[in-house]
């Protein structure tokens, strides 16, 4: 882990690189595959390296996929496989899953302007669902992709459950445990 202020050394005439993708969704984003790390950049910004010794099959949604060739290879007949396959969060993924759990929506609207992905966006607005707080999901956009549930936990907030014995009934209808 990197102490604050301190950003991460990446030296573009390392030799070691394995290969490079830009991430399908975000034009801004690229990783870097070298030996045993792996580094993803946000506008040539290096994030602190990431310990894979993988290759990279795609980056999108602020997830890196890559693939263990060493497993595939032990195993080729079995496809089925999922050791294979490793998904890596990138860190701004990982600091507003922090944030929203730690804070409450409001104070997450600057950070969410700041870093700019949809995927960030889409998850304050699921996260505002889950907490009935209607206003945070119409301010990001997510109730209009998502109207049919928007209005039916709306016209659930306007009757008074939180003290009626359906509550009981009601939760886990609402929060569905999976």
């Amino acid at each position: 882990m990197l102490s604050p202020g301190l950003t991460p050394t990446y030296s573009p005439h390392n030799r070691c690189t394995q290969s490079i993708i830009w991430a399908e969704d975000f034009p801004e984003m690229f990783a870097v595959m070298e030996k045993t790390r792996m580094y993803v950049f946000r506008d040539l910004t290096p994030e602190e390296p990431i310990s894979s010794s993988g290759y990279i099959s795609r980056f999108s949604n602020l997830t890196v996929t890559s693939v263990l060739l060493d497993e595939v290879f032990a195993a080729p007949m079995d496809p089925s496989s999922r050791d294979a396959i490793v998904t890596h969060e990138v860190r701004s993924l990982r600091d507003t899953r922090t944030l929203l759990s730690n804070n409450t929506l409001r104070d997450c609207f600057a950070y969410m302007e700041d870093k700019g992905h949809p995927r960030l966006w889409r998850l304050l607005g699921e996260t505002a669902l889950e907490r009935l707080d209607f206003s945070a999901a119409e301010k990001v956009g997510f109730v209009d992709e998502h109207k049919c549930t928007t209005m039916f936990l709306r016209s659930l907030s306007f009757f008074s459950i939180s003290h009626s014995p359906l509550t009981a009934r009601t939760e886990p209808t609402i929060h569905p445990v999976q």
